[in-house]
């Protein structure tokens, strides 16, 4: 009776905590009408092209540049509800509020369901993840998915049916970030610390990565018959490669037009801003590996510029702020500029403190609940090698803000149990 009365309050509170953080970020979709603007008009500019059936165009070109998963997303819910801006923010609202139901069984799995509570809460009025809805980006299709990815690498009741749906979940994620085709590598290696074996690991990894291959195989065999060339995902990494390992790069976003002796003015279309995709990402990859393996210090350098650029700097959150139907910018823009700000500095303490407590707990044989935290480790490096190779930008730290949730709720939760113990033993002492 008891236990089923917790269940029943728990399922209660989490209603509570869900309904909370969709009533928030719909109060925030209706009084800041964010406009999509560079990459996020594309997406949905791509979309429009797609219900027309003029193919997936960018700048009006047939393309495979932008990652077409988030088109493909907008322009099913658009041929459902209607091409407007407010069907996608409110499938960001549907897909955040998913997120945190998942960030809950992530929790509750790992720690318990008050943890699990607190966590989700967490996630529920974090002002960044409410701010985001408004934007039509990947940012929040793509951290919900990710998040149930890693509920699945966590639950792995039926390998085997598990194994289907991890390969399935990957080829949409990497439709939408090309990146996410060599996460199979983490979860291996995943598998490989979880287990203590490599067989069966090894066998997780194969169907995984057959799965995911088969679902992006559509999409693949539309490149090649539109390009005549084997294009897996996008023609983007190349460029993106260029651009960030070059000798005028910054760590972050340059105009890759004015980047000295730049190789895509030579390929720039007359008529647009746009380019021949496929020369730049072939041209564009040479030119960026031959200039780290002739530049290793000035690539370590400028890797950890890239670093800095993505996990020391706070998001501003302008991307929703700055860009409003009505003109100007949102009045809310400062007071959520300074506390994000604030929130990012206390994040990087708690952090810290947690990788420390780790260590002491590794070295004293005292750690309990590990696969949550060689999850929370491993998906931490995934993301910092991808940084350090790419573009450092605070936006695309923000699929780790669940890991970074997870992480901070265990480490409070550790010090107060910490800070409980020294009390008790001052009062005996005394």
């Amino acid at each position: 009776m008891i236990t089923k009365l917790k269940r029943n309050m728990s399922f209660y509170i989490i209603t509570i905590i869900t309904l909370l953080a969709l009533i928030l970020r719909l109060f925030w979709i209706l009084n800041v009408p964010t406009v999509p603007v560079s990459d996020f008009l594309q997406y949905h500019r791509g979309a429009l092209s797609l219900i027309d059936g003029m193919g997936y165009r960018v700048y009006g070109h047939i393309s495979a540049y932008e990652p077409v998963g988030y088109s493909l997303f907008l322009a099913l819910i658009y041929s459902i509800f209607g091409t407007s801006f407010w069907v996608a923010k409110i499938g960001n609202l549907i897909l955040s509020c998913t997120c945190l139901i998942f960030i809950y069984l992530i929790a509750n799995k790992s720690f318990n369901k008050k943890t699990a509570c607190v966590c989700a809460l967490i996630y529920g009025i974090l002002p960044l993840e409410i701010i985001y809805t408004s934007v039509i980006s990947t940012e929040i299709i793509f951290t919900t998915l990710y998040v149930v990815l890693l509920y699945l690498m966590l639950k792995r009741d039926n390998t085997k049916y598990n194994n289907i749906i991890l390969g399935i979940l990957l080829g949409i994620l990497t439709l939408i970030k090309p990146y996410m085709m060599i996460y199979q590598c983490l979860i291996f290696l995943f598998d490989i610390i979880r287990l203590r074996s490599f067989k069966k690991p090894l066998v997780n990894f194969l169907i995984i990565t057959g799965v995911l291959l088969l679902t992006i195989s559509p999409w693949t065999i539309r490149n090649y018959m539109v390009f005549h060339k084997f294009i897996p995902v996008s023609t983007n990494g190349g460029y993106n490669l260029y651009v960030n390992n070059n000798p005028n790069a910054i760590g972050s976003w340059k105009n890759p037009l004015k980047i000295h002796g730049s190789l895509i003015l030579k390929y720039k279309d007359k008529n647009d801003d746009f380019w021949d995709e496929v020369k730049v990402d072939e041209e564009g990859k040479k030119a960026a590996l031959s200039w780290i393996k002739n530049n290793p210090n000035a690539f370590i350098k400028l890797g950890f510029k890239k670093v800095k650029n993505t996990f020391l700097t706070s998001d501003s959150g302008f991307w929703s702020t700055d860009y409003l139907s009505t003109g100007g910018k949102s009045q809310y823009k400062n007071f959520l500029q300074l506390i994000n700000k604030k929130i990012h500095f206390f994040t990087l303490i708690i952090m810290f403190v947690y990788f420390s407590l780790l260590i002491a707990k590794i070295f004293y044989k005292k750690i309990n609940n590990s696969p949550i935290h060689i999850m929370i480790i491993l998906n931490i490096l995934f993301f910092l090698a991808v940084t350090f190779m790419f573009e450092g930008q605070p936006r695309y730290l923000f699929p780790l803000w669940p890991i970074f949730i997870f992480a901070g709720v265990y480490t409070i939760k550790d010090l107060i149990y910490l800070l409980c113990i020294i009390l008790k033993r001052l009062r005996k002492a005394l």
